[in-house]
């Protein structure tokens, strides 16, 4: 057995039933789990803390925010306020890992490479090395709340590293992509206009040959608000 993965990130906004099916999936020793509770959980942190546990998981903090940070923010947040880890696994909320795909992961993880899941949608529980994060950069928050910031890190991590820095393990999990949308006319609407203007911004820096990072922007912020999760502002 590989060592334990040093801290696994995951992103929730309106999932606390997904979120505690996906840590009841985990198998595989991990040292810190970091929670980014960002629908501002009627449950205070600390409840949290001791509502989601699993003894492979060693230590779970979180993080309760205000108001929705956004999926690359989130990512980037899990990285900054633990940044001795050699590299950091990164969850959706609404993944399922199968039996072993944690420890496929680990083994195939380290300080200078990108790990990859065998999935359709490969972001949705990967790990980053401490090198990948030094050389690259972190995850550009310019894609406010979600989609592209996985597609444009790809490619910067491509250029500036190469296709042989990204691993592909054959780490199986189950995704319910787009559960956090579910029915919602509201966020359904959002949805979609999020895609629309992430994607714009997405062809520019390609368009520009930007292998940067933009940046946050309080107009986009306030653009592309989802409101509260159950529709409201």
């Amino acid at each position: 057995m590989s060592e334990p993965i040093p801290t696994l990130i995951v992103p929730t906004l309106n999932g606390h039933k997904r979120l505690s099916n996906m840590i009841d999936s985990i198998d595989y020793p991990v040292n810190d789990l970091i929670i980014i509770d960002n629908g501002h959980s009627k449950r205070g942190a600390f409840e949290l803390m001791h509502i989601y546990n699993n003894a492979n998981v060693y230590k779970t903090h979180t993080i309760s925010l205000p108001s929705n940070l956004g999926v690359a923010a989130s990512w980037n947040l899990g990285i900054k306020v633990t940044p001795w880890s050699e590299y950091w696994c990164i969850v959706n909320d609404d993944v399922i890992f199968e039996p072993g795909a944690l420890e496929l992961l680990a083994a195939s993880s380290g300080g200078g490479n990108l790990a990859l899941p065998d999935s359709p949608q490969p972001f949705s529980a990967f790990t980053i090395g401490e090198g990948v994060v030094e050389s690259v950069g972190l995850f550009d928050e310019i894609f406010y709340p979600a989609y592209f910031e996985d597609t444009d890190y790809k490619a910067r991590v491509k250029e500036i590293l190469g296709d042989e820095s990204m691993v592909h393990t054959s780490a199986r999990i189950e995704h319910f992509n787009s559960s956090t949308i579910g029915t919602d006319p509201v966020l359904m609407t959002a949805n979609h206009e999020t895609y629309r203007t992430n994607s714009v911004s997405h062809q520019v820096k390609q368009h520009l040959n930007n292998f940067g990072v933009i940046g946050w922007k309080l107009g986009r912020r306030r653009e592309n608000e989802w409101g509260t999760p159950n529709g409201s502002r």
